[in-house]
């Protein structure tokens, strides 16, 4: 019989859901129908996991992670020189936050000028301005509306600074949901999940460890569980990874009196698969529930330096999204209205389709 470690419910075909070990919202994917009835997932769903997934969203979105419902929502970002709020969104592109409008009048003429996102905004707008200007006419105004390819080459600045106990609920959960998934045994962590269930999260700290768990590789980027527990320390703790740059200690159990175990789990967010690894060490049990955390802040250029690498391969992949959306609207502009379908590529179509390319790459290559 399946039961809801929260609630205790049974867990019925009515009521199962999908519980992500690790949420959804950041690029988890291992999930079981076994752990959470639909009410107790959602109550978490739409709390500490909806938390989580905000204070992570930027590096989800500039990695572009794949979710099973929905995308990243877009960062916001300011151009320095005119103040402008644009939107980015997880396939890289920008988008005014909002729409511009100026009305200018002056005697009995007045003047309009929209920078709308769409032909359908800019429509909806002039429609509205009708209203208060009778004599607009909105199909004059779009025909003469003007299409203008804007590309947004400053740098993009932000905090990846990640805390506070909003989120520790989620991470507890994430360390739950692998050991009864793994084990099919909730005695070891009652006290754990009366925890969680009451919102008492002193069994999570953050932690920046000096070395990594298991041998990283140049391109990776992991999700990533590990479970220890031993029997002779009476001592059962998680480490949970995010993105190779983030690490949280959960101390599962000072009682712990099963088998020893060490399990890991490794995810890797940008192939989607689990990917095999050797364990390294194990960190001493006593470590775990000894050490004062708040002494990991000299290690913090370690933390920037993971960031860094991360934010490195971002910058490689969007390159790549670069290039390849600049080839398809050079081809676009250069080929498809000019060449009949069908017919070959001319050596000037590919002239201009290259001049095109190279002239909007080195405006991020060398921008001025």
């Amino acid at each position: 019989m399946r039961i809801c470690y929260i609630c205790k419910d049974e867990i019925k075909s009515q009521n199962q859901s999908k519980e992500h070990i690790i949420p959804n919202s950041i690029g988890g994917k291992l999930k079981s129908l076994d752990l959470l009835c639909k009410t107790c997932n959602s109550n978490f769903g739409a709390k500490s996991d909806a938390e989580l997934a905000k204070q992570f969203n930027f590096i989800c979105n500039v990695l572009n992670i794949e979710r099973d419902n929905g995308e990243p929502q877009p960062i916001l970002v300011e151009k320095v020189k005119t103040g402008e709020k644009y939107k980015v969104t997880p396939d890289g592109l920008f988008q005014l936050k909002n729409p511009e409008i100026v009305q200018k009048v002056t005697g009995k003429e007045v003047s309009i000028k929209i920078k709308a996102r769409t032909k359908k905004e800019a429509k909806n707008i002039l429609e509205n301005l009708k209203k208060k200007y009778p004599k607009l006419n909105v199909e004059e105004f779009l025909n003469k509306a003007v299409n203008i390819e804007e590309e947004f080459i400053e740098p993009i600045h932000a905090d990846l600074s990640i805390g506070g106990k909003e989120i520790f609920q989620s991470i507890l959960k994430s360390a739950l949901n692998y050991y009864i998934f793994k084990t099919q045994n909730i005695e070891p962590v009652k006290k754990a999940i009366e925890q969680l269930k009451n919102y008492s999260l002193n069994l999570v700290e953050p932690i920046i460890p000096e070395f990594s768990i298991y041998d990283l590789e140049t391109s990776d980027i992991n999700h990533s569980i590990f479970i220890h527990g031993n029997q002779k320390e009476k001592k059962l703790y998680a480490i949970i990874e995010y993105f190779n740059i983030y690490h949280f200690i959960v101390k599962l159990s000072d009682e712990y009196c099963d088998e020893d175990i060490s399990l890991l789990y490794v995810y890797d967010i940008i192939s989607k698969i689990e990917v095999p690894k050797n364990i390294k060490f194990n960190y001493l049990p006593n470590f775990i529930f000894q050490y004062t955390y708040p002494n990991s802040e000299h290690k913090f250029p370690l933390l920037q330096e993971r960031a860094n690498r991360i934010m490195k391969i971002a910058e490689i992949r969007n390159f790549d999204k670069l290039v390849s959306r600049l080839t398809i609207s050079a081809w676009k502009n250069n080929v498809m209205e000019s060449i009949p379908q069908g017919e070959p590529l001319t050596p000037e179509a590919l002239r201009l389709i290259t001049s095109e390319i190279v002239k909007k790459l080195s405006k991020y290559i060398f921008p001025s």
